[in-house]
């Protein structure tokens, strides 16, 4: 423990995050939170980086393609904002976490599917509709279980998680676009995702 400025002893960034970690790991349903949070992040991350490959090689499209293709998610999560309460009330914290990962990689895997630029704009568009309702309700469902002297340290573990899964899902999607296709590649992106 280290000296704070008053005098007193204060606890030390490693163990904030080990007593945040602890936590998460003794508690079933915040260990599952984390994980399918940090499972779907991981196969959402390379989406990003097959997009440009999709746009170009796939639909044979320009830079106002990738752009637009870029652009469909972030559309949808604005879009979506406003059905976060009214579907979380209907579903539960629970069901809206599962039915916004889910609907995510659905939106991932039409995309493989896409035979259009449009088709495939429109199921990027609906993958981001989701992104407000899971991230909203798993938030939702860690500050309703954690107890307040630890919520910083768990939430602070769990969506450092998320940002570790999204560098090791760019790493990952590179070499996976690569080795297949952009199609391929999104499929396994959203079956990994599911």
């Amino acid at each position: 423990l280290a000296r704070d400025t008053g005098g007193g002893l204060r606890p030390s960034f490693a163990r904030d995050a080990r007593d945040g970690l602890a936590f998460i790991w003794r508690t079933s349903s915040v260990m599952a939170v984390a994980l399918g949070f940090w499972v779907v992040v991981l196969f959402s991350a390379p989406d990003d980086l097959t997009l440009p490959f999709l746009a170009t090689l796939t639909f044979r499209a320009g830079p106002v393609a990738v752009g637009v293709l870029l652009a469909a998610a972030s559309a949808g999560l604005l879009a979506g904002l406003p059905f976060v309460r009214p579907a979380g009330r209907r579903l539960g914290v629970t069901g809206a976490i599962v039915a916004g990962f889910t609907v995510m990689a659905t939106g991932n895997l039409l995309t493989a599917a896409a035979p259009w630029l449009a088709a495939a704009f429109a199921a990027q568009v609906l993958r981001g509709l989701a992104i407000p309702l899971a991230d909203s309700h798993v938030s939702t469902h860690l500050q309703r279980t954690t107890p307040p002297h630890l919520l910083g340290r768990v939430l602070a573990n769990v969506y450092g998680g998320v940002g570790v899964a999204a560098a090791v899902g760019y790493l990952a999607g590179g070499p996976l676009v690569d080795a297949t296709s952009p199609r391929t590649a999104f499929l396994i992106i959203g079956c990994g995702g599911l």
